[in-house]
């Protein structure tokens, strides 16, 4: 489903705006909307996908009577991955869909307005931008609101994020909501042990012995991705396979738009190489590549990882039988996503040996040696990040002009 930003403002019928509708379109169309896509864009161009970030900006007019609140306006404030309100004039109907994005979500609420002495004192505390829409205050009002969005993406980003932009979740710490497709809980923070590390590495190598010594399954190759993956895969070929299969670690390259497309992977995957391991293997069947990483997230390097061989093999691709092992994911989602692949989900091991569990969901954030749980990348990076942020989020709202 396609993440959106939903704004709620004033639909300019009232005195809110100086300028009525035409302000109010004003404000939408090039302060906000803007100011999304800068954001993103700059998300986009500095992280590429370990953030999910894409957004399709929503505002609910068509078909809306002034005044009224329909379930589609309901739907998208819960479901909204960021909701900015904009206060200005203290409409009584973005009040209560305030309210009910208060009560609905934890975080990814931004708000917005003319004049911060309209913003309640019980809610000043968190994410507002005051914005003229005159003269050089527009430009102002662009950069505030794409700093706001940015860091605000940085929260959402986060697995476990420590704090909240609820009121109501501000007051019910522990308050949990679930049954709308999502649930807002508490945040689970904390890292991955080394011990239960290690109790995840041990799983994984017993059920591969398993299937080994039975004759269900080995693979024919074993691919490690980057760092965390190769030691997985180092792993398992000695402790389970006893060196007796190829290995290969292909090094994600996350700051290119084709993580895996380098002269080293370039060597490595080669039509000649798999050929002449084709015609090594049972007619049956084709090649077994065992694909292992150490966590999945976004999941864009293992469908990146597929897209990559299938370019590189051509008609060959279709004749590999890739499988995927990990050690920890975030989303229950993410073994729905890529059930084809999971090696637990591999018919055959069903039919000829029984049902086995690898796959691990966590609701920790980060892994012993501080990697990210959700990014795949070091943690402090992504605190330094945000910090930053907020600083230059706080360097564009002192440049305001005083309120006169």
């Amino acid at each position: 489903m396609q993440r959106i930003c939903f704004v709620v403002m004033p639909f300019g019928q009232g005195n809110e705006y100086v300028g009525k509708g035409e302000e109010a379109d004003f404000v939408y169309q090039d302060v906000i909307r803007p100011s999304v896509q800068t954001a993103v864009a700059e998300i986009e161009k500095e992280y590429g996908d370990r953030i999910e970030h894409r957004l399709e900006v929503v505002r609910e007019l068509e078909n809306v009577a002034p005044g009224a609140i329909t379930a589609s306006i309901v739907r998208h404030i819960a479901e909204a991955h960021i909701a900015i309100i904009d206060l200005t004039g203290r409409n009584p109907n973005v009040f209560l869909e305030l309210g009910i994005r208060f009560a609905l979500r934890r975080n990814g609420t931004i708000l917005l307005v003319q004049d911060i002495n309209q913003v309640p004192f019980n809610v000043g505390h968190f994410r507002v931008v005051e914005y003229k829409p005159h003269f050089g205050g527009i430009e102002r009002a662009r950069k505030a609101l794409t700093a706001t969005v940015l860091t605000t993406l940085g929260v959402l980003a986060r697995q476990s994020p420590p704090t909240t932009d609820s009121l109501v979740f501000d007051a019910l710490p522990n308050l949990k909501i679930t049954g709308l497709g999502f649930t807002e809980e508490a945040p689970t923070t904390g890292s991955v042990s080394w011990e239960e590390y290690w109790a995840r590495v041990d799983q994984i190598r017993e059920v591969l012995y398993e299937l080994q010594t039975t004759g269900v399954y080995k693979p024919d190759i074993i691919v490690g991705i980057s760092n965390g993956g190769l030691f997985l895969a180092d792993t398992s070929l000695r402790l389970v396979y006893g060196n007796d299969v190829p290995l290969i670690s292909l090094w994600a390259q996350r700051s290119h738009a084709n993580y895996f497309d380098n002269p080293v992977n370039n060597a490595l995957i080669n039509i000649s190489v798999f050929e002449e391991m084709f015609s090594t293997t049972d007619d049956n069947r084709g090649v077994r590549v065992l694909v292992m990483d150490d966590i999945v997230g976004t999941q864009q390097t293992f469908n990146q990882l597929v897209a990559y061989f299938q370019e590189r093999l051509g008609d060959l691709f279709v004749k590999l039988e890739i499988r995927f092992v990990f050690l920890f994911t975030p989303r229950q989602e993410t073994l729905v996503s890529l059930k084809k692949y999971l090696l637990s989900q591999d018919p055959h091991i069903a039919r000829d040996f029984r049902a086995v569990e690898l796959e691990a969901v966590t609701g920790k954030s980060v892994l012993p040696y501080r990697k990210s749980i959700h990014y795949g990348s070091i943690t402090a990076s992504q605190e330094q990040l945000e910090e930053s942020r907020e600083i230059k989020q706080t360097a564009d709202i002192a440049q305001r002009p005083p309120v006169s």
